[in-house]
Formats: structure tokens, C-alpha cells, sequence
């Protein structure tokens, strides 16, 4: 049985490089983790809050957009990737937490623009 699968959420994208951006912890600025993979973001830095998150939302529907094919493709071969390596991944979660059995749970992945 597969445990784990994974798909796209564009909603999740918005909000996470929402949170990203706002995100400085231990002294470190996290904007840089959303920034550097999407140059194009960094124009929205100086804008006011409602301004970035309507700016936010147009990159990522538009990338959903022009993306579509290419997104579609990753998730596919992630999802066949994932399934080869599953079930070892699960039995070394076993030994490692000295587990009798896993929880039948089914999980879903998210990936990210």
C-alpha cells in the first residue's frame, strides 16, 4: 500500500512565501529561501502588505499557469521516484524508532514552485 503521495498546492505556495518572507529567526533571514529560486519576487520587497500578497499571488497563479505541463511532469516522476524508495524508507523509520508495526496512515507531500 502507499503510504505517501505527492501533489501540488497552490494555495500552500502563496502562504509559504508569505511566511518565508516575513521569517528571521537565530539572527538569520529566511526571504533568501524563496528569493534566490524566484528572482522575480524581489521587487515586491518594498511594497506595502497588501501589496505583496497581491503581488505574491499573481507570480504563483502565473507560474501554475505557464507551468502547468512541466509541474504536472515533476509531480508525476516524484511520485515514481518516491514509490521505488518507500517501503525502505518506512522500514528504516521501523528500526530506528524500535517500531512492531507503522500506523496505517497515508500521507501527502506537497511540492513547491
Amino acid at each position: 500500500m502507499k503510504k505517501v503521495s505527492f501533489k501540488l498546492n497552490k494555495k500552500l505556495d502563496k502562504d509559504m512565501i508569505n511566511i518565508f518572507l516575513d521569517l528571521k529567526q537565530g539572527g538569520l533571514d529566511f526571504s533568501g529561501c524563496v528569493l534566490n529560486p524566484n528572482p522575480e519576487l524581489k521587487k515586491v520587497i518594498d511594497k506595502k502588505d497588501k501589496d505583496i500578497k497581491k503581488e505574491i499571488n499573481k507570480y504563483v497563479n502565473r507560474a501554475y499557469e505557464n507551468k502547468k505541463e512541466t509541474l504536472d511532469k515533476k509531480v508525476k516522476e516524484f511520485n515514481q521516484r518516491w514509490g521505488k524508495l518507500e517501503k525502505s524508507y518506512f522500514n528504516l523509520i521501523k528500526d530506528v524508532f524500535k517500531l512492531k508495526t507503522l500506523p496505517n496512515h497515508k500521507y501527502t507531500g506537497y511540492l513547491s514552485i
